[in-house]
């Protein structure tokens, strides 16, 4: 029977002359209570003549969120209500032939592994060197004090661009050769625009033309419909001045 209230709980206080203390409740349910005023969850039984102990988690008036039993040990912080739950299908499961505190510390056992290999796998995973990192190593062991260092720098920062993120050990052949064509087309199109400001280097802008002869003086003049109307002045004027 039941010999815990929720008030009971929040209110118990250890004895002075004990250093520890138990307070029962029933299905091998205990809140026990420390010297420094901490109170927690701890459930005994004997089960196949062994006898089993194991703490469930920290008394809260509230509780913890969730509504399995896993969600509840999870958190660590139970209501008397929830540790009760607890304690209730513990004893049937014992009753069916099942050690829930077996059972309950091989899945934290299994969990603590799952966990430590994530771990491994994610420092492995950080060791892992990127294109980027690779090429830098390599300009710095190999090329460095090399003529052709800035060269083969410029080509390998250009790659580094499309693929330095990327770890070296998942980047394939395919992947290279697509990089290497993206470039090439970049660079292509830098050409194109390279020669066509060549040829006009304003692009449809106006533009200087500086025209030097005895009867335009060096005068600076813009292309367009005035250039044109001031040659023709200017030729004019020089048909009517008398020659001397």
């Amino acid at each position: 029977m039941a010999n815990l209230s929720a008030r009971k709980c929040e209110t118990a206080k250890l004895d002075p002359t004990e250093s520890d203390q138990l307070f029962g409740d029933g299905d091998g349910l205990f809140l026990r209570v420390r010297p420094h005023g901490m109170k927690t969850w701890v459930i005994e039984y004997v089960f196949q003549a062994r006898r089993r102990k194991c703490k469930l988690g920290v008394f809260d008036a509230v509780g913890g969120p969730g509504e399995s039993i896993t969600a509840w040990l999870a958190h660590g912080r139970l209501s008397l209500a929830q540790a009760r739950a607890i304690a209730g299908q513990w004893r049937a499961d014992r009753r069916a032939g099942r050690d829930p505190v077996a059972e309950w510390e091989a899945r934290l056992a299994a969990k603590r592994a799952e966990d430590a290999a994530a771990h491994k796998a994610a420092a492995a995973e950080a060791q892992k060197p990127t294109v980027g990192e690779v090429i830098g190593r390599f300009m710095t062991k190999q090329m460095k004090g090399k003529k052709s260092a800035p060269a083969i720098q410029y080509r390998l920062d250009r790659l580094a661009r499309l693929l330095g993120d990327r770890k070296i050990c998942e980047v394939v052949r395919h992947d290279v050769i697509a990089a290497l064509e993206k470039s090439a087309e970049g660079a292509e199109r830098r050409s194109h625009c390279q020669a066509a400001g060549r040829r006009n280097p304003n692009s449809g802008k106006a533009t200087v033309a500086v025209r030097r002869n005895a009867g335009m003086g060096g005068q600076v003049l813009h292309r367009g419909p005035r250039t044109k109307r001031l040659r023709c002045e200017t030729e004019k004027a020089r048909c009517c001045t008398p020659h001397r």
